[in-house]
């Protein structure tokens, strides 16, 4: 689900999160997995302080969050 490059991306996400929201930064996820299960597993196990858009219907690069 999670490719090593990816998931160390995420923590400078998380790092330049904490830096900053409290300035007005704001980080919005956007889920492109298509094993919603997985997703949801991942997002119990991960807390994250911002929300993650996931569409349980379209996955993947499809997903109108992507193509916006």
């Amino acid at each position: 689900m999670w490719s090593a490059p990816w998931y160390d991306e995420l923590a400078d996400v998380k790092a330049t999160y904490d830096r900053f929201h409290d300035d007005g930064l704001e980080v919005v996820g956007a889920n492109l997995d298509e094993n919603i299960d997985q997703v949801y597993d991942y997002l119990r196990k991960k807390y994250r302080p911002w929300p993650t858009v996931v569409d349980e219907v379209v996955g993947g690069f499809g997903n109108p969050n992507a193509i916006r």
